[in-house]
């Protein structure tokens, strides 16, 4: 457990410090650290609130940027994937239906009355037949 503590300080101290020092045991190593840790927390408190306020804006933004800039690659990477899906869909052979064939529930009902078509009667001849036939009603 001593050795994984000793790793992980020496990560620590090694964002601080350009070169490792493993030489030094772990408490002047945490020792280092926390004399570091001090000295940029008075930088920062040494910056002028404006100053810091936009610095932190500035550094906002930039955050807001990348991730939107992350999002925009994603889906241009699902919208490539999809394209790729869709051009093997359509070059693979077109699978051939097998079994019953599909029919609807019910059929439209066809007339069964046949119309005939007569020929056109003239209404003279119309008003004669009417007039002079026999029929008696």
């Amino acid at each position: 457990m001593l050795d994984a503590v000793d790793k992980k300080v020496t990560e620590v101290l090694s964002c601080f410090v350009d070169c490792r020092m493993p030489y030094l045991n772990i408490t002047k190593k945490l020792c280092n650290v926390e004399y570091r840790m001090s000295l940029m927390l008075q930088q920062i408190e040494s910056i002028p609130e404006d100053r810091f306020k936009i610095l932190k804006h500035i550094q906002e933004t930039q955050w807001r940027n990348r991730l939107r800039e992350e999002k925009l690659l994603l889906e241009i990477a699902k919208r490539q994937e999809k394209l790729v899906k869709y051009m093997r869909r359509s070059m693979a052979e077109a699978k051939k239906i097998t079994g019953r064939k599909l029919m609807p529930r019910c059929f439209p009902v066809k007339q069964n009355i046949q119309v005939l078509e007569e020929a056109p009667v003239s209404p003279v001849e119309d008003l004669n037949s009417y007039l002079f036939s026999e029929d008696s009603d």
